[in-house]
C-alpha cells in the first residue's frame, strides 16, 4: 500500500488523517462472505503441542458454527456450560454462538476447527482463534485479549 501526502508544506496531512484513512480500508465489506451464509473460515487449523489445549474462537464478524465436535469438550463459563467438559454442542453446531471454546489435544483442535464457519452479513468484521494452554484464561473485551493463569496462594513464596 502507497500513501501519498496530498498537499506540499505547511498544508501537509497530519499523522492522525493518515492513519484514519488507512482504518477506513478495513472496513470496506468483503463481497465474497457478505451475504453468502454460512463460509468456511481458512486458516484456523493452526494448533500445536503435545499438552490439553483451549481453543477459544471470537467473532465480530457474524455467528459462527462448527460442523464437527469429535473429541473436543467444553470449557466452563462458554457457551452455557456450568462445568468444563459439561455437553453444550447445541451452540457450537447451529450456528448461533459468537464466541466457542473447547479444549482437546492439537489434532483433535485443528479436525475440529476446519469445520469452522461463518455467517456474515455485514461483509466486516474479524474471527479470532486463540490456542492455549489448558490452564490460561482468556478474556476478550472491546478488542483486547487478555490471559491469565490461576495461581494458588500455596505456590506462591
Amino acid at each position: 500500500m502507497v500513501i501519498k501526502n496530498e498537499f506540499i508544506g505547511s498544508g501537509d496531512r497530519s499523522g492522525s488523517e493518515i492513519a484514519t484513512k488507512i482504518a477506513a480500508l478495513g472496513v470496506t465489506p468483503n463481497a465474497d462472505y457478505q451475504n453468502k451464509g454460512l463460509k468456511s473460515v481458512a486458516g484456523a487449523d493452526w494448533a500445536t503441542g503435545s499438552n490439553t489445549l483451549k481453543a477459544i474462537v471470537t467473532s465480530t464478524a457474524g455467528n459462527i458454527r462448527l460442523i464437527s465436535t469429535a473429541g473436543v469438550t467444553s470449557v466452563q463459563g462458554y457457551n452455557g456450560a456450568g462445568s468444563d467438559e459439561a455437553i453444550t454442542n447445541g451452540s457450537w453446531t447451529d450456528g448461533s454462538a459468537t464466541v466457542l471454546a473447547f479444549t482437546g489435544s492439537a489434532s483433535q483442535l485443528n479436525n475440529v476447527l476446519k469445520t469452522l464457519e461463518v455467517n456474515n452479513t455485514t461483509g466486516v468484521g474479524e474471527i479470532s482463534v486463540d490456542i492455549v494452554r489448558s490452564d490460561i484464561s482468556v478474556f476478550t473485551n472491546g478488542g483486547v485479549t487478555s490471559y491469565y493463569e490461576v495461581i494458588s496462594p500455596g505456590s506462591i513464596t
